[in-house]
């Protein structure tokens, strides 16, 4: 595929991309996907405006995530711009019970292949998981939502970046990670999966 796209991924639904026709039958075992800052010359997809793009070209960014996060006591907003870009290598997933390697391309056949968003990383507790399987990652934003120094309500990266890592809480699992913003930013790179849960090798672009 040429070129890049934009999506809204509040919007529910699975999102088009692109369709390839006469792709030869066989297994095509080496495939991969980016996830980039957006340009003028980004498409948009269905119920994208030309505000949203407008918003990611002026901040660079690749990923943009707002919300609020809240408990019986406390509400906290926040509206973080990623601009680092990754690239998602040598996808591969469970098919049947078995790994696959990217996809396989059946004679006269189709096949619809997802790339999959995981919003929820951004709230994760550690950057890569335990090979462990009694340590579980787990979500968290009590830390994150302490980090609004002026008590405004709303939690930006800014702050994340004044507020160093609390390693009793955060596993940065060996990666560079000193401060809440650059945990959370490390964290952007991981909310790409293939076919639902399925992994690829994160390069930076």
């Amino acid at each position: 595929m040429a070129g890049s796209m934009l999506f809204d991924n509040t919007v529910p639904g699975v999102k088009p991309i692109i369709q390839f026709e006469g792709v030869a039958a066989r297994a095509w075992d080496r495939v991969s996907y980016e996830n980039a800052p957006v340009t003028d010359d980004t498409a948009l997809a269905p119920d994208v405006s030309e505000d949203d793009k407008a918003l990611m070209i002026d901040g660079g960014f690749s990923l943009y995530a707002s919300g609020t996060a809240s408990t019986d006591v406390v509400e906290k907003r926040f509206a973080w711009g990623f601009t680092v870009g990754s690239r998602y290598n040598e996808c591969h997933s469970e098919q049947d019970g078995r790994d696959e390697a990217g996809v396989v391309v059946t004679n006269n056949g189709t096949v619809e292949v997802e790339l999959t968003t995981h919003g929820d990383h951004l709230y994760y507790d550690r950057l890569q998981s335990s090979p462990d399987p009694s340590v579980v990652t787990s979500l968290r934003f009590d830390a994150l939502a302490a980090a609004d120094a002026d008590d405004d309500g709303e939690v930006t990266l800014e702050e994340l970046d004044a507020t160093p890592l609390d390693v009793r809480l955060y596993d940065p699992s060996g990666l560079q990670a000193a401060n809440l913003g650059a945990f959370v930013s490390q964290l952007a790179r991981t909310v790409g999966h293939f076919r639902g849960e399925g992994e690829c090798t994160i390069s930076r672009l």
